[in-house]
């Protein structure tokens, strides 16, 4: 027999089975991780990098296309969830801890780290769901592969800035963002 469980959601209660319990907490618990943390830091560095005394456009575009791809998963999830059974609950926004980034390398680093958290929080949930086999295979053809490539993206990214002297760094940055990041001048 099937154990139960009542989960508060707004003022209502539902009933749902222990698998499909443990699906929506962990689902509940990652959504809150990925809209209160990762899409607003990925704004802000977007925002950073359009700011009148930085002007890197290519940087830009790459955080803020970043952002809006965060914004997409976050809504995959809130629809998976609301096709489980389970409501949507936003928190506030927690305000970032950072919101200055110095250069392309700093702020490329800072997203790659950010990257591997979410990837290994996704690990996290799909072996906490292994009694829930369409849930790991919604993780796995939604999010993992994915994942894994923009962690690749941000290395490439990382090294060719690593490859700039410090004497050029500047002047590579700068090609970086026109050539690799596709800035467009505003002419």
């Amino acid at each position: 027999m099937m154990s139960v469980r009542f989960i508060e959601v707004s003022v209502r209660y539902i009933v749902v089975s222990a698998a499909m319990y443990m699906c929506l907490f962990i689902m509940y618990s990652f959504l809150s991780v990925i809209s209160s943390t990762v899409n607003p830091l990925l704004l802000i560095q977007a925002m950073h990098f359009n700011r009148d005394d930085i002007n890197l456009p290519g940087f830009h575009k790459f955080f803020l296309e970043s952002a809006e791809e965060e914004m997409k998963h976050a809504q995959k999830f809130m629809k998976y969830q609301n096709m489980r059974g389970g409501r949507v609950k936003l928190h506030h926004i927690m305000k970032p801890y950072e919101n200055h980034w110095g250069n392309g390398l700093g702020a490329m680093t800072h997203a790659y780290h950010l990257e591997l958290e979410v990837y290994q929080a996704l690990v996290d949930i799909h072996k906490k769901a292994s009694d829930d086999p369409q849930f790991q295979d919604f993780l796995e053809s939604e999010f993992l592969g994915e994942q894994v490539e923009s962690i690749k993206e941000l290395s490439n990214h990382i090294n060719t800035l690593k490859r700039f002297s410090e004497q050029n760094y500047a002047l590579g940055e700068y090609q970086f963002d026109k050539v690799t990041l596709g800035g467009e001048s505003k002419e």
